[in-house]
């Protein structure tokens, strides 16, 4: 009857259980997140070796004609067990873990989850999901605040594949309209990926100017209407306020438009 329950076990019939308890599902980008993870034993007993939480999130890729959503790990935490747990035992482990400026927000239709599984040699690794919402930085809260100010809102968010060397197989790109203010009229469009770092935020851009006439539609046309340039903007200077960095950013946006 042993060799019966430990073979079902291995093909994750009364295995192990894990259930992971957030104690906020709403988690801003460098803050901690904290709960505790519940496994309920099955019906043998069974060596945990690792706890581990991945912090996940889908993207988007092309590939000719076809679009294909993708899943990636944002994030990986392993927590060493090493303990048995015995049938029907009930073990809670807390845990907590600063959530990564590399995970995207939960904005548009951007989804992050913990995915948590149980590392259980020659055995079913039960798993779970819980989904979060992902809030900006305090950083990239600024500077959403500062392009609200110029004018824009958002039309999109999404994440992308990137056809690079870095480690990161996307980016969460922002897409916005101007709808008040000076560069309505002048800007179709203006693209933002965000990176944060200790000593600031970096803005990669991408500037649509609006086509004017026939010179502006042949400029389009060949996308020459576009630009592509980047922004480091400092701590001290976020810390001034959305209302400074929206008079900076507005200048070197316009320094585009001559």
């Amino acid at each position: 009857m042993g060799f019966f329950k430990n073979a079902m076990a291995s093909m994750g019939i009364g295995s192990s259980k894990v259930d992971t308890i957030l104690d906020n599902d709403r988690v801003q980008v460098g803050s901690p997140v904290t709960g505790r993870i519940s496994i309920k034993g099955g019906k043998v007993e069974q060596k945990i070796d690792n706890i581990y939480l991945k912090v996940q999130t889908e993207y988007k890729k092309e590939s000719g004609d076809d679009e294909y959503t993708l899943t990636d790990t944002v994030q990986k935490i392993t927590i060493p067990i090493g303990e048995v747990i015995q049938p029907n035992q009930q073990a809670n482990i807390p845990f907590q873990f600063i959530l990564s400026p590399d995970v995207p927000i939960t904005a548009g239709k951007t989804k992050v989850w913990i995915y948590t599984g149980l590392d259980i040699k020659r055995a079913f690794d039960p798993t779970d999901e819980d989904y979060i919402n992902v809030l900006p930085h305090p950083y990239m809260e600024v500077v959403l605040n500062a392009i609200q100010i110029l004018g824009f809102r958002v039309r999109q968010v999404e994440n992308e594949y990137i056809n690079s060397n870095s480690e990161k197989e996307f980016v969460q790109e922002f897409e916005f309209v101007p709808v008040s203010g000076m560069f309505k009229g002048h800007l179709d469009e203006l693209e933002v990926v965000f990176g944060i770092y200790n000593d600031g935020i970096r803005l990669w851009l991408e500037i649509d100017r609006k086509a004017r006439g026939l010179k502006g539609l042949f400029a389009e046309v060949f996308d020459m209407d576009e630009t592509k340039t980047n922004l480091q903007i400092h701590v001290q200077e976020l810390q001034k306020g959305p209302e400074y960095i929206a008079e900076n950013l507005g200048r070197f946006i316009q320094s585009y438009l001559r």
